[in-house]
């Protein structure tokens, strides 16, 4: 009996546990335009998480991933996220247990078709990091930002407001 158990552990446990992937179902939140109304709004977005069990919030980095709708379309579509349409990209590290968010905006460009003025877009990724935050339960995070020249001290600024600001209360509306 003890000989047969083995033998179905070794032909059929050990293939699945070693050949089960780690990748699951995961949400963020993004600032998408061109959805039914045509209205730019923020919105839950669901992603497919490939390294879901690497340990870190992959939740905060997708903020800023390309979202391009499904379509037959002729042309291209554009992307409807306004952070990845803007050039901004998040990174996540970990230490003692605190997230560090690091926004990289130093190569702004905000496309028109969004109608978010470039000052305001720092406040609409502060936002989506604090729904996301919420969203993936996460209560230990710190921000920092690095934006181009002519962002900077509007970016620090609003850093400053959202760091100081309720969590559990938006940040930004639109």
């Amino acid at each position: 009996m003890k000989a047969f158990l083995v033998g179905i552990f070794l032909f059929v446990g050990l293939p699945l546990a070693t050949s089960a992937g780690e990748a699951r179902d995961n949400y963020t939140h993004q600032f998408l335009s061109e959805i039914d109304d045509g209205i730019p709004r923020m919105e839950k977005v669901y992603c497919d998480d490939t390294c879901a069990l690497s340990g870190m919030p992959a939740a905060f980095e997708l903020i800023s991933t390309e979202n391009v709708s499904p379509s037959n379309a002729r042309e291209p579509v554009e992307d409807m996220n306004l952070t990845s349409a803007s050039g901004i990209t998040i990174r996540v590290l970990e230490s003692k247990g605190l997230y560090e968010i690091a926004i990289d905006a130093t190569s702004i460009r905000v496309p028109k078709r969004f109608g978010v003025k470039p000052a305001e877009l720092v406040k609409v990724v502060l936002e989506a990091i604090r729904r996301t935050a919420i969203l993936a339960k996460v209560l230990d995070y710190r921000v920092t930002i690095q934006s181009a020249d002519d962002f900077k001290d509007s970016s620090e600024r609003q850093l400053k407001i959202f760091e100081a600001h309720f969590k559990e209360r938006p940040f930004w509306t639109p």
